[in-house]
């Protein structure tokens, strides 16, 4: 016949099997349930610049000539960021480019800004083209109608940080192009 100790020392061995199974187990969950967390909400995406508009202000077709020796021309664009994330969308500011034939005409920054978690901001830009950088087009006198006859890019970027519970922190760039046909 056991005596009582001996049972008590196999009682206290099971136990404490029992709980080190039970915390193996508990730690496998919540790392499980730690990734599920991490991969569905701590996840960072790229936030999305949008056009909503341009206004160009400057020379026209005049005498079948785009007449450019005087007049500027500007761009006024109206655009909205719009971050996906958890966490804010912190950004050092815009660049926004205006180029024509792949040379660059016009450049424009814009102030810093945040876009707070599953928002959007607007935003307005104005970028000014000199009028010697402006192309020069002539027409043949019988034209009448010009559509589409001059094309710029507008290549829009701003670069910032995407930070979720101080914890997970990126740099993301959100980028946007736009052709504006005059």
């Amino acid at each position: 016949m056991e005596s009582y100790d001996q049972i008590d020392v196999e009682l206290r061995r099971k136990k404490q099997i029992r709980y080190i199974c039970i915390g193996f187990i508990l730690a496998i969950l919540l790392t499980i349930i730690a990734l599920v967390l991490i991969i569905l909400f701590f996840t960072i995406s790229r936030p999305s610049i949008t056009i909503d508009g341009i206004i160009t202000f400057g020379p026209t077709m005049l005498n079948q000539t785009f007449n450019r020796t005087d007049m500027p021309m500007t761009f006024s664009a109206s655009f909205t960021v719009r971050n996906p994330n958890l966490g804010p969308f912190k950004f050092s500011g815009t660049n926004t480019i205006v180029m024509y034939n792949d040379r660059v005409i016009g450049q424009s920054y814009g102030p810093p800004r945040s876009v707070n978690s599953r928002h959007s901001e607007s935003m307005n830009m104005t970028v000014v083209v000199p009028a010697d950088q402006l192309p020069r087009v002539y027409l043949p006198p019988d034209t009448i109608f010009v559509s589409n006859l001059i094309i710029f890019k507008v290549f829009m970027e701003a670069e910032g940080r995407v930070r979720i519970l101080a914890i997970v922190s990126r740099r993301v760039t959100a980028t946007m192009n736009y052709m504006v046909n005059w």
